[in-house]
């Protein structure tokens, strides 16, 4: 999992994501919409080129992508599980068993499907809803209703640290965009850590409106976008007609096989 030293003298290197799935990386995001889905990938020809589509300052698209299923089920040292229906090791989001071209054995538990899994917002019946697409199937499916921001910013480690110095993972430098992640010289392999912010509000369409006395005590509600220095910015004033309780969320999740972690 600790794969590579972050030293300057190593220059380019040829890693496991380069033969995982040409041009596929296990985390990849867009600051808005992604052109790029889960099936797409698997049933086209690699190299993959990723590709973002119309920027949202409030709606990001995340996708997470691993090896879901052993290489071979003889190969003893491989941690990775075998599908498995009753716990969903080996099978995208929506529980589907994905598959990739050319793998006469893919699906099964010593083939050597990718699982990947994109997250989005999207709107349905006119709520804003948070949901999957996997890579076993072309659907889209919601999982939870009401999640009106998914806001992402990725942790890089300081670019540039010699062999001796302390771990990526203990240098962090700076909160990026996907945009200014894709455009800098260590790329997707060089995120250590995602942060997710989400603001969701109750569903008012299917289970009516909160109590009159919402509005009095949440005239604002919170927003997951923040100003140049990372501060969150002020809270929103509601819409005209909108009873709904709010709540934002945040959470950061470290990548321990980052490739660029060292072990130090």
């Amino acid at each position: 999992s600790n794969m590579y030293v972050r030293d300057p003298a190593v220059g380019a290197i040829v890693t496991p994501i380069s033969r995982f799935y040409q041009g596929l990386t296990p985390l990849y995001g867009c600051d808005g919409d992604m052109n790029n889905t889960p099936q797409g990938i698997t049933s086209a020809n690699p190299p993959l080129v990723p590709s973002c589509g119309a920027v949202n300052p409030t709606r990001h698209t995340l996708r997470v992508a691993y090896q879901g299923v052993p290489v071979t089920a003889a190969n003893a040292t491989n941690s990775l599980i075998p599908v498995d229906p009753n716990t969903g090791n080996g099978l995208d989001c929506l529980q589907q068993a994905p598959a990739v071209p050319g793998s006469a054995d893919a699906g099964t538990p010593d083939g050597d499907s990718l699982v990947i899994n994109q997250f989005s917002l999207r709107m349905t019946g006119g709520v804003s809803r948070f949901a999957c697409r996997g890579s076993g199937g072309a659907a889209i499916q919601d999982i939870a209703a009401g999640v009106e921001e998914f806001v992402l910013r990725y942790q890089m480690g300081a670019p540039g640290l010699a062999a001796s110095a302390s771990a990526a993972g203990g240098v962090q430098s700076q909160y990026l965009s996907a945009t200014n992640v894709s455009a800098s010289a260590q790329g997707w392999a060089g995120v250590t850590a995602v942060e997710v912010c989400i603001v969701s509000a109750t569903d008012q369409v299917n289970r009516g409106q909160a109590a009159d006395g919402t509005v009095a005590l949440q005239p604002t509600r919170p927003t997951c976008q923040r100003d140049a220095a990372g501060v969150y910015l002020p809270d929103i004033a509601r819409a005209a007609g909108d009873r709904r309780l709010w709540k934002r969320f945040t959470s950061v999740t470290a990548l321990r096989n980052s490739v660029f972690a060292t072990p130090i």
